[in-house]
């Protein structure tokens, strides 16, 4: 057991480069008045590599970020919904194909290392259009392949709520530095993050100080504060052991001094 959760965790760790880019480039969703609109794609930021799994088979991750930025003096929040899911033949020494991946009905591509990644691109003549739009509970559609059965299932757990993230905007990083949450539900655990700095903590603590030690192992400027809170769901899928998550993911962004 305490094999399989290390190789889990390394899985996730290899899905770092599969998630949404909204923390580090917010300013790429902020339309821009041009003569002729161009597409924008996100890079893939956000660390899911503090989830915690006991082996399994396969993990469809549904996630919602919220990003706050200032503009012009205004506080704005920019939603975004994106997908990312791997599956595995070798308790996670590897991934496999396993065949289209969509969730709600929305195609996710499949990576070089045979992960998927739903890819999200901004385009300012279709402003409104922001990623998934989970209005219900995410359903998943998987055709198999590689070992991995075909199935189609809508999970049955809610999304996590978050209220508002707090914290300084000019972080002193020989300080500790607090991050607090106004209050969460629906969730199984929270990850807070300052840059690459990262903790997993039960979803009832809504507040985490990082200790001066831990800022100091942050390079100084511009960086990014992240908690996200998730709920998983375990299901057997034609014998196969396939985790669900749903997550939501808050961010601002702060100076490092």
């Amino acid at each position: 057991m305490l094999q399989s959760r290390k190789n889990s965790r390394f899985a996730f760790a290899a899905l770092i480069t599969l998630a949404l880019g909204l923390t580090s480039c917010v300013e790429d969703l902020i339309p821009e008045v041009e003569p002729e609109p161009e597409e924008t794609t996100q890079e893939n930021t956000m660390d899911t590599s503090a989830l915690q799994f006991d082996g399994g088979d396969g993990i469809c991750a549904a996630v919602i970020s919220t990003t706050s930025y200032d503009a012009g003096g205004m506080l704005f929040d920019i939603e975004i919904g994106t997908a990312v899911s791997a599956f595995t033949e070798d308790n996670w020494s590897t991934f496999v194909d396993a065949g289209a991946v969509s969730c709600e009905s929305e195609a996710l591509t499949l990576q070089d290392n045979n992960s998927y990644l739903h890819m999200f691109s901004y385009n300012a003549a279709d402003p409104n259009n922001l990623g998934i739009d989970f209005a219900d509970n995410p359903s998943w559609s998987v055709a198999g392949g590689n070992g991995v059965p075909a199935f189609n299932y809508t999970t049955t757990i809610d999304f996590p709520a978050m209220g508002a993230l707090s914290g300084d905007a000019t972080v002193d990083s020989s300080s500790d530095y607090t991050v607090s949450i106004g209050y969460v539900t629906d969730a199984d655990s929270l990850i807070y993050q300052v840059s690459d700095v990262l903790v997993t903590v039960p979803a009832t603590q809504l507040s985490y100080t990082f200790t001066a030690d831990e800022m100091a192992a942050i390079s100084g400027g511009a960086s990014i504060v992240q908690v996200t809170a998730y709920a998983i769901e375990e299901t057997d899928q034609s014998g196969k052991t396939i985790y669900f998550v749903n997550e939501r993911v808050k961010s601002y962004t702060v100076t490092i001094e």
